[in-house]
């Protein structure tokens, strides 16, 4: 039984060599196009706090809610008092979870509400030099 390297069915990608032609010290043109104006919208920073605040909240809740309903599906039919106890935690932690998505959505509503929009016009954009 003969041992092939998987680089000998590898074909190698040819080299260019080095033109006579190029220049590294020549200046070279970049073309950035702007748009005529930006628009900002601005938010009040409290309500994006406890926005982010309740959908932390409520994620790390649904992880709990996951692993208590595979923690109930996973127990023993006899052992009933076991599963009584992971089914009323399930139950509680999926109520918790809801209630802190369902508020994370009312602050987002809330927030998008108050939401404050400015149009900048970028014309008369310079170049800014190196000192």
């Amino acid at each position: 039984m003969s041992e092939t390297n998987q680089t000998d069915n590898v074909q190698k990608a040819p080299v260019a060599e080095p033109s006579e032609t190029q220049r590294y010290d020549a200046p070279f043109n970049v073309n950035i196009s702007f748009p005529e104006s930006i628009i900002i919208k601005m938010v009040d920073a409290s309500a994006l706090h406890d926005y982010e605040f309740g959908l932390f909240i409520s994620s790390l809740f649904s992880t709990a809610f996951v692993g208590f309903l595979v923690a109930y599906f996973q127990t023993p039919n006899d052992d009933l008092v076991q599963a009584k106890l992971f089914g009323i935690a399930t139950i509680i932690v999926g109520v918790v979870t809801v209630a802190f998505f369902i508020w994370a959505l009312m602050k987002r509503s809330k927030m998008t509400a108050r939401t404050r929009a400015f149009k900048l016009k970028t014309g008369g954009v310079q170049e800014i030099k190196d000192e």
